[in-house]
């Protein structure tokens, strides 16, 4: 069963939008910026650069921080060449 299966839905959805206008070859910081204008022209809150503690076996090792964290649950991770782009989730 997929968690969050609306919300990894919409933002897939923009996602595809963003790469439909903008096509392959950018740099990874230009559509984070489509994305984030995408998201917030379907009303879906995220935040920037989020710091999010990692522990392992109530442990705290570290931090990550998150590029964009939508809805406070979904971290989508874009990746990108010189040649195409990608949109990972992770929930």
């Amino acid at each position: 069963m997929l968690l969050y299966k609306e919300l990894a839905y919409q933002i897939v959805g923009a996602a595809m939008e963003v790469h439909r206008e903008l096509g392959g070859g950018f740099l990874e910081a230009v559509y984070e910026d489509a994305l984030c204008h995408e998201l917030n022209l379907r009303s879906i809150p995220y935040q920037r650069q989020v710091e999010i503690p990692v522990y392992y076996k109530g442990v705290r090792m570290g931090r990550y921080f998150a590029d964009l964290l939508a809805n406070k649950t979904c971290c989508p991770m874009i990746r990108a060449n010189s040649w195409n782009s990608w949109l990972l989730l992770f929930f």
